[in-house]
Order: C-alpha cells, then sequence, then structure tokens
C-alpha cells in the first residue's frame, strides 16, 4: 500500500506526486526523540521540494549505479546526519519512495551497504509492482519536471 505523501504547508498545492511505502510512512512518521524529530522537520521540509514543483537540481536529487535500474535518491543534508531517500519513477513526476538511509552509514559510493541499499529499492519495486517496470532513464526531465541542467548521475566506469 502507498501512501500519497501531502505538502506540508496548509493550501500548498502539490505539483508532484510522492508516494510513500507503508514501511517508510511508518519509519518517518513515527514520534522519536527531540533530535530525530527536529531532523525529520527538515525531511519534510526536503520533500516538499519535490512534491510542490520547486526546482531540481543534482544536489537535491541524484540517479544511483547502475543506471538500468533506475533508483534515485533525494537528498536532505541539512543537518547532520544526511539523509537519503532511495525510490523509483512510476511516470514523469511520480516518484515512489521505498527507503530512508542515515548518509554515513552507507559508506562509499561503492560500498556493500549502497549496492544493498540500491537492490533493496529495486526488490521492493518487484515487489509492490510485480511485472511493471518503473520508468527508467538517465535523463533527468524525462522523470521530472522543472529539473535544472546538471550532472545527475556519475557515468559507469
Amino acid at each position: 500500500m502507498l501512501h500519497a505523501m501531502q505538502p506540508s504547508a496548509r493550501g500548498e498545492a502539490a505539483c508532484r506526486a510522492l508516494l510513500l511505502t507503508k514501511e517508510l510512512r511508518t519509519q518517518i512518521y513515527t514520534p522519536g526523540d527531540d533530535e530525530w524529530e527536529k531532523r525529520k522537520g527538515h525531511l519534510f521540509a526536503d520533500l516538499d521540494v519535490f512534491i510542490t514543483g520547486e526546482p531540481i537540481d543534482p544536489n537535491y536529487m541524484f540517479l544511483l549505479q547502475p543506471v538500468k535500474f533506475g533508483v534515485w535518491e533525494i537528498r536532505s543534508r541539512h543537518p547532520r546526519p544526511g539523509l537519503r531517500v532511495l525510490g523509483l519513477f512510476a511516470t514523469k513526476d511520480v516518484f515512489v519512495a521505498i527507503n530512508l538511509a542515515v548518509r554515513k552509514t552507507l559508506g562509499g559510493r561503492t560500498s556493500p551497504e549502497w549496492a544493498a541499499a540500491v537492490l533493496g529499492a529495486k526488490a521492493a519495486w518487484q515487489q509492490i509492482f510485480p511485472g511493471n517496470a518503473p520508468l527508467i532513464s538517465a535523463e533527468v526531465n524525462d522523470v521530472v519536471s522543472g529539473a535544472i541542467d546538471g550532472q545527475y548521475f556519475q557515468p559507469e566506469s
């Protein structure tokens, strides 16, 4: 089951759809200590950037390796710890957010932890949408409107 996240500000219109898995929704909406509640407020503000149609740049959203899986991250960098919301696009402007990771626990981009996070997102997609492929493209404008020109993925070596 997916939950459509709404803008945090009352009266703000949703221009793009951000859908949360049940597990991710539980993770980010479950109350925590004061530090987590403050961090969560910043995460919600960062997710609002996507939902409300604000311009997207590579510091905000990035396509992970391998590109052929179509797994993207939304980056919530401040305050520390940095958080990453991983997911895939169902169609243009419809992002299915699957999991949340603390950036420092993922190690370098080629680490086993990153690989596990990407594979986990891909596997979750296949469970949620059996037989339906996500929208996969290395061209950011194919998956999201309002993207600023830039490098949204690291070319595979």
